[in-house]
C-alpha cells in the first residue's frame, strides 16, 4: 500500500512518481500508537525471507535430524540471526521510541536461553574489566533472592510474576549508571524485540504500552533455543539473564 501523500516517503522532497516510483520501489505503512514507519516493502521482505532461511537451513534442520554442534558454531549462527535480526527490523527500532538512557524495560524479567546467556558471559569477560565484572557479580548476589526461578525453554513466565518484578524495580545489573547497557552487543532476544510505539511515559507505569510484535518472531525465539540444544542439550532451561551467572556457569574474576 502507498502512502497516501505525493511527495516522496524517502525523504528527498520531490514527488513520489518522479523519485522511487521510477525506481519500482513500493513503500509500505505501518501505523501503531503515536508511530508511523514508512519502509521499503520489498526490501523489507527480502531481509526476512533471508532470516527465515538461514533459520530453516542452518538451525531447525540441523535439530530435526537430531545432530550435535559445538558452543562455538552455535554462538557464531547466533551472532548470524542476531544481524540478520537486525536488518529485519531497522526501519521499525530507528521509528520507535526507544531510545539510550530510557530504561523502564531494563526493570523486567530478561528470559534467556542458554546460548544467549553464553554469549553474552563472553562478553563480560572480554569487554569487562575484573572491577567491573565483580562489582555486576557483587550486585547479582545483593538480589537474587528477588530473581524468578527458571522455566522450561519452551515456557515463559507468569503475567502475574512478570508485573510483580517490575513494580519492584529491580534493574538489570549490567545496566550502567548512566542508563546505557554494558553487554548491549550481546544482549538477548528479548531486549532486541522489545520496541515501544505509545508514549514513553506508559513505559514507567508498566501497562498500556503500544509494542511491535511481528509474526516471525516466535521462529527467531525458537532459533535461539534450538542452538541451545544443539549445543547443550543438557540444559533444557531458560532464566532470567543474571541468574545464568550464579546458577549455571560463572564468569572469571
Amino acid at each position: 500500500m502507498l502512502p497516501k501523500m505525493d511527495m516522496c516517503p524517502c525523504g528527498s522532497g520531490k514527488r513520489y512518481g518522479d523519485c522511487c516510483g521510477k525506481k519500482g520501489i513500493t513503500y509500505g505503512v505501518f501505523e501503531y500508537g503515536k508511530a508511523r514507519v514508512v519502509f521499503d516493502i520489498e526490501q523489507t521482505n527480502r531481509a526476512i525471507e533471508n532470516l527465515l532461511s538461514f533459520l530453516s537451513a542452518e538451525v531447525f534442520g540441523l535439530y530435526d535430524q537430531g545432530a550435535q554442534i559445538d558452543l562455538g558454531e552455535a554462538l557464531e549462527k547466533l551472532h548470524v540471526i542476531y544481524e540478520m535480526f537486525a536488518k529485519s527490523l531497522a526501519p521499525f527500532s530507528e521509528a520507535s521510541f526507544c531510545r539510550e538512557g530510557c530504561t523502564a524495560c531494563c526493570h523486567h524479567i530478561i528470559e534467556t536461553t542458554p546460548i544467549e546467556a553464553e554469549m553474552i558471559r563472553r562478553c563480560l569477560e572480554k569487554c569487562l574489566d575484573s572491577s567491573a565484572r565483580m562489582s555486576i557479580l557483587s550486585e547479582i548476589e545483593k538480589k537474587r533472592a528477588y530473581y524468578p526461578g527458571p522455566i522450561a525453554l519452551d515456557g515463559e513466565y507468569d503475567e502475574d510474576l512478570q508485573d510483580r518484578h517490575f513494580e519492584a524495580h529491580i534493574p538489570c545489573p549490567f545496566l550502567s549508571n548512566d542508563g546505557s547497557c554494558r553487554v548491549y552487543e550481546s544482549r538477548p532476544l528479548v531486549c532486541r524485540t522489545y520496541m515501544v510505539f505509545s508514549d514513553p511515559h506508559q513505559c514507567k507505569i508498566g501497562n498500556g504500552m503500544a509494542i511491535y510484535e511481528a509474526e516471525y518472531f516466535p521462529d527467531v525465539y525458537r532459533g535461539a533455543q534450538c542452538l541451545s540444544l544443539l549445543a547443550r542439550g543438557d540444559l533444557n532451561l531458560r532464566r532470567h539473564l543474571p541468574d545464568w551467572l550464579v546458577n549455571e556457569f560463572r564468569i572469571q574474576t
